[in-house]
């Protein structure tokens, strides 16, 4: 760029920085062209065309709706993180974060990184862009953490909030986020800032530095970013009554309603320190109601022995009210550690020729506790007559029952459920680290612009499942004898498991009969830490040509085309006891073979795969009416695009839309498209991974399963019918008001997902030939395959609202703007059974309440200004297969609001502008509703997917800029 032309992009950018955040939040309709796009050279594509488009130049004449929200604005709803502020927009639900990290499962939970999700349709259906390029992947879905992205250099956040596969590919199918960045910065930003809730607890701290400058002339620009962010994780229920309540979905024992949601739930088949669940003969029967399952053991510090096990109310298998049962807890949000370097350099050939590298780096690691080890149902302890860590009590009792005449009432061994609350708990460290190398030009031939590049990136991920209990070594350590020097040893030492030559530690005594009883050397023989690493690479070479070679009687047609090729490959490798199918030979007491994997959870396997798709494209925007008698302005716009894949062969996607103005500020529009998702290097050759935990069944009672996720190559793409249709409008009565109203459709087919082993269940239950065949039930296991297949359908229909105004008041700038999102269809399909509707589900780890909103109102007024946002969720059903009265005594979840303020104060007078902020999110402290689910048989009381779990939370910090 010349000088002239790069003074013109300073003093534009210098001006644009100046403006207040609502100055440059407003709809697309009215987002100003950029200085790149007025200034002599060659033009910023990315900064000067629509999102959703690959030739639109005027986002009032663009089909798709497309929300643009300024950084500036989303840092004063949530200064923690970008990705923060978008979620609180009603358009993105079920997003994965820290708060929702170990929630769900190991699978999806996220890690703690922050993926996006569109309407709730999954993070693998929304696209991220950063200034137009596909970003970096970061997870075998190929979906980005945001976290790892340069925030402080981010201009403005564009959703896409409809199809967009035509334009950008595979993936786009609930629609594209696309991360725009300032890449004209001239001078350095900082950001210092830390916060704490105020419980004491989740305290986290972020520095940024970002920096731009000119070289050779102005003709070269060099940008320059970092930044480092830490946030501690919240395990401690301390202050939060509503996770101090126990709350649970149990049977009801009592009558009424086959299940309850309930308080003060706690396991009835476990304590802490041990409760005997069974009591057997020498020859392995049970003996049915032997009495000695009404004792669990004493606390060791207070001396050990028996205590009498007191019984809650509404007692089933698994569950009760009350009682001494134990109770699990998880993390309520996971810790975050993460830092991001970028940097680009552009440089200016010729007049019209530019060339640009990038480069990005991320490191994140997250840090969660996913549960307390356990020990019950089929992997309940076992113990045998002559342990010397059986109580005096208890073994007096064992004697005299075993030398009476009564051989029916001789004991040879008991189980004992253990809520393991003495071993350190199950602990999740993921470690990501991500970079991408981008080169590429920019050019412009006369009424054509030719923009290239290529792009390589690599993510690698560890995780640690620290702590996780080895089956065979729990086995063997628990099962021990007096030896003959009178010395405590294990009755048998383990065959070595996992490959040949493995030698497996001697084995150590542990005791668990009471709490506080294992020793810390059983412990770190029976304890191990499972890992997978995971390399995930991609590389992308793409060509994009758009031009006006003609007009027609209203304006110039634009017409874009191009290529692109995109290859991804992921291997995963793991440790060596993951790997094996356990062997309990010579061991007792406890047998879990059926699959690979020694450990409690995770188990994760090794996987290899590559995917590689070649795609072609054009675009059209043609306008038909300009000015003319019948109306103001007439724009029809379409594209359609051909990808082959070497798996799942050759699709192809189109869009079709058209704006049309009968009178200056009214512009209805509508979009029709078609749009694919291929499966991504997971789904196709995933991870797989051993879990456990209970199942309700349709009498409302419950059973304990294994389960088995993993990838599938025989899955095909997914197609999306997608229809938009609008109206926007911006009348020149009311000066600085906006309005726009959006309805949408969108219906997936051959939907590629896998279901949770409740959800397999109940669809067997239901008829599903599909689910029944990935559930397998013998008499003494139940074994559920959660895979990813191809789900047949998922349709969901809404309207989304846009109201915004912006004006002068009192001496300053008072700006409003109001979102709302309409959720009238969330309807999931599969073969054989009766559809499902989730709309309005806001319990079971779903999203989907039928209304959500946000009402922002900014007020600046010299150096002071105020931001006060209020967030909605309406209420809604726990669960939308269960019936109020009949399967449940509760299925409703209420409404709550959630109050953001910041207040700031800049020092105008100073070169460097420097501000000053504090920020209050949750301002009033509200809870969350109560809505339980379960993962296995611990119970979290409410749906972090959807509801603020921190509680009030203050952030205090100041930015400038030079």
């Amino acid at each position: 760029m010349h000088a002239d032309a790069q003074e013109a992009a300073t003093a534009a950018d210098t001006q644009a920085e100046a403006r207040t955040p609502d100055q440059v939040l407003q709809p697309v309709e009215e987002a100003p062209e950029t200085a790149a796009s007025s200034s002599a050279g060659t033009a910023d594509l990315s900064d000067i065309i629509v999102t959703g488009s690959r030739v639109l130049r005027d986002g009032g004449a663009s089909p798709t709706p497309v929300t643009v929200v300024a950084a500036e604005q989303l840092q004063l709803a949530a200064p923690g993180n970008v990705a923060d502020g978008l979620n609180q927009l009603p358009a993105f639900r079920g997003s994965s974060r820290p708060q929702t990290a170990g929630a769900i499962n190991l699978a999806t939970s996220g890690g703690g990184g922050n993926f996006l999700n569109l309407r709730n349709l999954g993070v693998q259906r929304t696209l991220t862009l950063l200034d137009g390029r596909r970003a970096p992947p970061s997870a075998t879905t190929g979906a980005t953490d945001v976290n790892l992205l340069p925030q402080l250099l981010i201009q403005r956040v564009d959703t896409v909030t409809g199809g967009a596969s035509a334009a950008y590919g595979s993936d786009a199918v609930a629609g594209v986020v696309n991360f725009v960045l300032d890449r004209n910065l001239t001078g350095l930003r900082t950001e210092v800032q830390a916060g704490i809730s105020t419980r004491g607890d989740g305290g986290s701290q972020k520095v940024a530095l970002a920096g731009g400058t000119s070289f050779a002339d102005g003709r070269g620009h060099l940008l320059l970013s970092g930044e480092y962010a830490n946030s501690d994780p919240i395990e401690r229920y301390e202050g939060r009554d509503w996770a101090l309540l126990g709350a649970g979905i149990i049977p009801n024992t009592a009558g009424g309603a086959t299940q309850i949601r309930a308080t003060n739930v706690n396991l009835n088949i476990a304590a802490n320190g041990g409760r005997i669940v069974t009591v057997r003969r020498p020859n392995g029967t049970a003996i049915a109601g032997d009495p000695l399952t009404n004792f669990e053991f004493a606390n060791a510090a207070s001396g050990g022995g028996l205590d009498p096990f007191v019984a809650g109310t509404n007692r089933s298998a698994q569950f009760q009210q009350g009682g001494d049962g134990a109770r699990q807890s998880t993390s309520i949000s996971g810790g975050l550690q993460r830092s991001n370097f970028f940097g680009r350099a552009s440089y200016e050939l010729a007049d019209n020729v530019t060339v640009f590298a990038e480069g990005i780096y991320g490191r994140s690691r997250s840090r969660f506790k996913i549960l307390p080890s356990f020990n019950y149902n089929a992997t309940a302890y076992q113990i045998y007559n002559g342990n010397p860590f059986i109580p005096a009590d208890l073994q007096r009792i064992i004697d005299t029952r075993n030398s009476d005449a009564d051989t029916t009432n001789d004991i040879g061994s008991f189980a004992v459920g253990r809520l393991n609350s003495d071993f350190p708990p199950i602990t999740a460290d993921i470690l990501t680290r991500t970079w991408r190398g981008l080169g590429g030009f920019e050019a412009t031939f006369g009424d054509w612009e030719v923009g290239g590049y290529f792009s390589h990136a690599e993510s690698r991920v560890r995780q640690a499942y620290h702590n996780n209990p080895i089956y065979s070594r729990v086995a063997a350590a628990a099962d021990v004898v007096r030896a003959a020097d009178g010395s405590i040893t294990c009755r048998a030492q383990p065959v070595p498991q996992g490959p040949v030559g493995v030698v497996s530690p001697p084995c150590v005594p542990l005791n668990i009969l009471g709490s506080g009883s294992p020793s810390q050397a059983a412990l770190g023989y029976v304890l191990g830490t499972n890992v997978s690493d995971l390399t995930y690479k991609q590389d992308v070479a793409a060509i994009n040509i758009s031009g006006t070679p003609f007009a027609t009687w209203a304006g110039d047609v634009s017409i874009g085309f191009g290529a692109e090729a995109r290859q991804e490959s992921a291997a995963v490798t793991v440790d060596a006891l993951s790997t094996a199918v356990p062997n309990f030979t010579g061991v007792r007491g406890l047998n879990v073979t059926g699959g690979t994997g020694n450990y409690q959870i995770g188990n994760a396997q090794p996987i290899a795969g590559r995917n590689t798709v070649r795609e072609a494209y054009v675009e059209a925007a043609v306008p038909l009416l300009k000015e003319s008698a019948i109306g103001h302005a007439l724009d029809i716009n379409g594209a359609v695009r051909y990808a082959d894949y070497d798996r799942g062969g050759g699709v192809t996607t189109w869009k079709i839309g058209g704006v049309y103005e009968p009178v200056e500020g009214v512009r209805l529009r509508a979009t029709r498209s078609r749009d694919i998702r291929a499966a991504n290097i997971g789904e196709l050759f995933g991870v797989g991974s051993q879990n456990q935990g209970t199942v309700i069944q349709p009498n409302g009672t419950t059973i304990s399963y294994i389960s088995y996720s993993g990838g599938n190559p025989d899955l095909v793409p997914e197609t999306a019918d997608t229809f938009t249709a609008g109206i926007a409008l911006q009348p020149r009565a009311l000066p600085g008001f906006t309005a726009t109203v959006d309805y949408y459709n969108i219906e997936i087919g051959g939907v590629i997902g896998s279901l949770t082993a409740q959800q397999t269940y109940d669809q067997c239950a239901a008829g599903s030939a599909l689910a029944c065949s990935n559930v397998v039930a013998t008499p003494t296991r139940l074994t559920i395959s959660t895979r990813q297949l191809n789900l047949n359908r998922l349709e969901t229909r809404g309207v989304d609202v846009e109201l915004g105004w912006r004006g002068d008041v009192a001496g300053g700038q008072l700006s409003t703007r109001l979102l709302l999102g309409y959720l009238d269809k969330y309807v999931l399909s599969v073969p054989g059974a009766a559809p499902i509707d989730y709309t309005g589900e806001v319990g079971q780890l779903n999203a989907n309440p039928k209304w959500t909103g946000v009402f922002s109102v900014n007020y600046d007024n010299g150096p002071i200004g105020l931001f006060v946002q209020e967030r909605y969720i309406h209420k809604g059903v726990y669960n939308s297969t269960l019936v109020e009265g009949v399967t449940v005594n509760d299925n409703s979840v209420p409404a709550r609001w959630y109050t953001d303020a910041t207040i700031r104060f800049t020092l105008e007078d100073n070169a460097s502008k420097p501000q000053l902020f504090v920020t209050a999110n949750n301002l009033f402290d509200r809870d969350p509703p109560i809505a339980p689910y379960a993962l296995g048989t611990i119970f979290r009381a409410t749906n972090p997917l959807l509801y603020d779990v921190v509680g009030r939370y203050v952030t205090a910090g100041f930015r400038f800029r030079f």
